[in-house]
């Protein structure tokens, strides 16, 4: 009678070997995402964030008060070389940009591109304007 209790627990002990090797195989090809992915969340919290700071900061407002892109292309231009962007202020009456700014040094040459969209408002003379700030981000290559 030892003996098949013996035999019993050799299959249980190979059973869970098996199955420690299976889990432990799942487990490590699931803790490897893929690099892409991480390259486009960068992107996007990116050009968010810079979407956020040109909004807050009122340069967006100014610029367009001012007509003038100095500014902005100042801010862009101190984001981390390994990314590129580029800002187009739209107002809602025209579909062309009202201004437009790239990063110096940024060919629009990418294999994967993020936009994102901010709102924000322009006081003048009492009248309160709708515009948006279009950031589109890539790496640079």
């Amino acid at each position: 009678m030892r003996e098949k209790g013996f035999a019993i627990s050799l299959d249980a002990v190979i059973a869970l070997g098996l199955a420690f090797i299976f889990f432990a195989a799942v487990s490590y090809y699931f803790s490897f995402p893929e690099s892409s992915s991480f390259r486009s969340l960068k992107l996007k919290e990116a050009s968010f964030d810079l979407g956020a700071v040109l909004e807050k900061s009122g340069q967006l407002e100014s610029a367009v008060k001012d007509n003038k892109t100095i500014e902005l292309r100042r801010i862009l231009n101190k984001t981390p070389n390994n990314l590129c962007f580029q800002l187009k202020v739209f107002s809602p009456a025209s579909s062309n940009p009202v201004l437009s700014v790239r990063k110096s040094g940024c060919p629009a040459k990418y294999s994967e591109l993020t936009s994102i969209k901010r709102s924000f408002v322009v006081l003048e003379n009492n009248d309160a304007n709708f515009y948006w700030g279009e950031v589109n981000a890539w790496n640079r290559e």
